[in-house]
């Protein structure tokens, strides 16, 4: 081997090395809020937080970013709930069900040290709290029961292709950690839902129906 055979080896020796921890950092970076990873990485457990400090906690676009200009600076406040989708050091993804000092997304970044994580069993939740029927939208649909300290619950979602519509469904129990459970499994279809008083915190992994379909997204108690 010589010495320019030698090289173009080192070099694409380096780029093995170096892309695969691109593409992760790329993938963990990005913020979707409750949209979900699909397969791409696995789902990390949702966790129930809520806005600290005497400061507002302005979304960033991504980790780093400076916040949104003040044209457009959607902020949450102290005492604020929210969806804690994923992690990075020193930066937290979040999703809140309703942003009312802006129309942009209600997903983003934050610093870390403005939220603080409540872990599962210290939000109880009672079974009851559960029971229902939850919509998000018109499209998804969870019906809750009771199945003695387990929960039942069956879900119901469709998207509008361009000419026809594609579906997805799914049933199974678990017995929820306090205010969190996780349905199904990770290689078929897998949905988490997180209890957050009025509304419901829900995301899949990509694989509970047809293109396009997802059961991620906040739920409300549907009355008739």
């Amino acid at each position: 081997m010589n010495m320019r055979h030698f090289e173009l080896v080192l070099v694409l020796c380096v780029v093995c090395t170096w892309l695969p921890g691109v593409l992760h950092a790329q993938q963990s970076a990005s913020c979707n809020g409750l949209a979900g990873s699909g397969y791409l990485e696995p789902l990390e457990p949702l966790k129930a937080g809520h806005i600290v400090g005497k400061e507002r906690a302005y979304f960033l676009w991504s980790i780093g970013a400076s916040p949104f200009q003040p044209a457009n600076k959607p902020y949450l406040v102290a005492g604020d709930a929210v969806a804690v989708v994923k992690s990075a050091p020193g930066y937290v993804c979040v999703a809140y069900p309703k942003n009312k000092n802006s129309n942009m997304g209600t997903n983003g970044w934050l610093p870390a040290n403005q939220v603080k994580i409540d872990e599962p069993r210290e939000v109880p939740a009672k079974l009851k709290q559960w029971v229902g029927t939850w919509r998000s939208g018109t499209a998804e649909k969870l019906i809750i029961r009771l199945d003695g300290n387990a929960l039942h619950v069956e879900g119901h979602a469709w998207w509008q292709g361009r000419s026809d519509p594609h579906f997805g469904e799914f049933s199974y129990n678990a017995a929820p950690i306090g205010n969190f459970v996780t349905f199904g499994n990770e290689r078929d279809c897998q949905v988490q839902l997180l209890m957050l008083g009025n509304f419901i915190a829900a995301q899949d992994n990509h694989g509970c129906g047809g293109t396009n379909v997802t059961f991620s997204g906040f739920y409300v108690r549907h009355h008739k």
